[in-house]
């Protein structure tokens, strides 16, 4: 393992990126949602000034089309927030080992027992579950966009195999702020390492 020796710890700066990140996913979901809202608004305020026999019939399109955007708008949203996770796991990587070992931050199983090797338990980090769970959902939705007998062992989602996914804008309301104390954790712990790391440097180099 290589360990790249710098004179301050990037992971704060690393972290401010992912909150960037996660930030333009909001936005993004949050500008769809009120599009939504008020497009289905004007609609109903249509069909409520407008008596044509038939109009309601000839708008069931137009509103089953607007549905069908937010729940794709909401599987871009989860998506996004877990690439979020995956781009903070990739930088952390490049600070933790050279270029080559980058990739195994988009191997949870892998990146699990990196963090083992530097002494962090992964499971043991604030809100880790539910960061999992999240990693299942956005399998899930590239998949098969069906509950997976994988994301289903999670309480949300229990009983629920087989099952259509469905809107997830609740789902990445609830997971994003744990998403957001798991990373600050994470660098909590990236930190100390990093301070263990520069001391052990600092024995060797001063030792006679």
């Amino acid at each position: 393992m290589k360990f790249i020796y710098k004179s301050r710890p990037p992971f704060l700066l690393i972290l401010r990126l992912a909150k960037y990140d996660i930030d333009e996913v909001d936005h993004y979901l949050t500008s769809v949602e009120e599009t939504h809202d008020s497009r289905l608004d004007n609609l109903r305020k249509l069909l409520e000034s407008e008596k044509t026999d038939g109009l309601e019939d000839r708008l069931a399109d137009d509103l089953a089309q607007l549905d069908d955007f937010a729940m794709i708008a909401s599987e871009f949203a989860i998506i996004g927030l877990w690439r979020s996770v995956e781009l903070y796991r990739g930088r952390a990587i490049l600070a933790t080992l050279d270029e080559k070992g980058a990739g195994i931050a988009f191997k949870n199983k892998k990146f699990v027992e990196h963090l083992t090797n530097l002494g962090i338990a992964e499971d043991t980090l604030s809100y880790a579950g539910s960061v999992n769970e999240l990693r299942c959902l956005n399998n899930a939705i590239k998949h098969t966009r069906r509950v997976t007998g994988e994301l289903s062992k999670f309480a949300s989602w229990r009983k629920k195999k087989g099952e259509d996914l469905g809107n997830l804008s609740s789902h990445y309301r609830r997971l994003k702020p744990l998403t957001a104390e798991y990373l600050e954790n994470l660098t909590e712990h990236f930190n100390e390492w990093w301070k263990k790391k520069t001391a052990q440097r600092g024995s060797a180099v001063n030792r006679p």
